[in-house]
């Protein structure tokens, strides 16, 4: 086996007089910072996904809207009545978009059962592209959107 070759490039620092000079406080007091969610933010919108798709997975669609605000858009495929599903929600990425809001897209791999068979076949795969926002009831979709990954 080839063992595995990673190069650390190290950012250089300033010599302490240097990092201590007004000068250079307030240069990096004015630069703009990353906002970053909370893990607790993170595994709350995770839950939102996962919560999603078991609804859907567990013939209750018809909850669906408790994981929406009152004006959320959803732009996905229409489920098939009598097919026994499960969804797959992998590769999330989570960015903050504000104090209350955040962006998220994830990947979906739809599994169906074969109708008399005990094996499944992908029948769609793709992303979503979410938008979100904290509510007095926790994180929320304002919008989601389903792109198939032959539109992507």
């Amino acid at each position: 086996m080839t063992p595995l070759l990673m190069r650390v490039v190290q950012t250089p620092t300033l010599p302490r007089h240097q990092a201590r000079t007004p000068e250079f406080a307030t240069r990096l007091r004015a630069q703009p910072r990353e906002r970053r969610l909370s893990s607790e933010d993170r595994a709350s919108i995770e839950a939102l996904l996962t919560e999603y798709a078991w609804l859907i997975d567990h013939d209750r669609s018809h909850e669906l809207q408790q994981l929406c605000t009152s004006d959320a858009v959803i732009i996905a495929p229409p489920a098939r009545k009598a097919r026994r599903t499960r969804h797959q929600t992998t590769n999330v990425r989570i960015k903050d978009d504000g104090p209350d809001a955040a962006t998220a897209t994830s990947t979906v791999v739809l599994h169906v059962l074969k109708h008399g068979r005990r094996d499944t076949f992908v029948d769609m795969v793709g992303e979503f592209h979410d938008e979100l926002v904290r509510t007095a009831a926790g994180w929320r979709f304002s919008r989601r959107r389903f792109v198939h990954i032959a539109d992507a």
